[in-house]
């Protein structure tokens, strides 16, 4: 790429792309490839290795552009192209303000349900809960992980299951199907939307609300669904990660997951754990201290199953944190049995 001889004006978005992540840095850049997929990932590389010779000020205007950008598309989200022009035209002046909407506007299309953003869950929920399942389904899928596991633990049991169905089945939905959703459920909230749709994968949807999901929602909805579609759930279980599945972890990644969890959780969580896994965790700490929980935990009385499960939850919760980290490595089976590192 001949960035030392091109202006930024001349330049393609991936090199501008590249020229970013060159000015922020290895730190900042590494964060946000852990937003990409493998493909962009692929191609954005290939561009940063092509970088020669970069002047500090193509550098410079590359930031400034992108910085504008991320403004006015706040902006836009908080209240709209023309508030967004508006508070530009003040900062920046007519003609860049001008500029950099335009640059938004040509390149983005309409966010469906950018309204749900404002609207508290519960008020969500009562407009979504007599909608057909798929309606359901496709609004879900669209929703932040939070809000999303949030309104399908409030859905009656049956309908849950069903629309857990659907997110892991869904495949994106037309633009003018998508836009007639929209208008009904926004005619509901009396509330307005504007942006650009998310890309999503049914499946990886279906997996983040579950994870988000209380322990307890979780496995009614697995189970429900085995009866219905074993191979779905094979399937949902192999993308997420779940109390049973610590055995998938290595013997390294194992003990620093144990590292961190609390004796009070381990006791509670290995009150129901079969004897194959709570030999297993107990050989992954100390000698002393397996000696302490296994004490513990014979003096321990009945639990409530949700004290058990939310200890469970709370092991889970450190392993996905330590793979997000990149501190741990989980091996996880692939459909033909064959061991996957994740």
């Amino acid at each position: 790429m001949g960035v030392a001889t091109t202006g930024t004006q001349q330049l393609k978005g991936i090199q501008k792309a590249a020229i970013l992540m060159v000015g922020l840095g290895p730190d900042s850049s590494a964060e946000i490839f852990k937003h990409l997929s493998e493909s962009e990932i692929d191609l954005l590389s290939m561009e940063i290795a092509k970088v020669r010779h970069l002047k500090s000020s193509q550098t410079r205007h590359v930031i400034d552009e992108f910085y504008d950008i991320m403004v006015a598309e706040e902006y836009i989200d908080e209240g709209g192209i023309d508030y967004a022009h508006e508070v530009l035209e003040k900062a920046l002046g007519t003609d860049k303000a001008k500029e950099v909407i335009t640059r938004i506007t040509t390149k983005a299309k309409p966010k469906p349900f950018q309204f749900a953003r404002s609207v508290d869950t519960h008020s969500l929920y009562l407009s979504l809960r007599d909608e057909h399942p798929q309606t359901i389904a496709v609004v879900l899928s669209q929703l932040e992980s939070l809000k999303a596991s949030a309104i399908l633990s409030l859905l009656e049991p049956v309908k849950r299951v069903d629309v857990a169905k659907r997110i892991a089945k869904l495949t994106p939905p037309s633009y003018e199907i998508m836009g007639e959703i929209e208008r009904v459920i926004e005619a509901k909230l009396s509330t307005s939307s504007s942006g650009k749709m998310n890309d999503y994968d049914g499946l990886d949807s279906i997996v983040s609300l579950l994870n988000q999901v209380d322990r307890s929602t979780e496995k009614s909805i697995l189970e429900s669904l085995e009866h219905q579609d074993p191979l779905l759930v094979t399937k949902i279980r192999q993308k997420m990660f779940v109390f049973e599945n610590l055995p998938l972890l290595d013997a390294r990644s194992l003990q620093r997951v144990m590292q961190e969890v609390e004796d009070e959780d381990l006791v509670k969580a290995l009150k129901v754990t079969d004897e194959e896994l709570r030999t297993l965790l107990l050989k992954s700490i100390s000698t002393r201290r397996a000696e302490t929980v296994l004490e513990e935990l014979e003096m321990t009385g009945p639990l409530k199953l949700k004290e058990v499960e939310d200890a469970q939850a709370s092991i889970v919760s450190i392993v996905r944190q330590l793979e997000q980290q990149g501190d741990i490595v989980i091996s996880r089976p692939d459909a033909e049995g064959d061991d996957v590192i994740a």
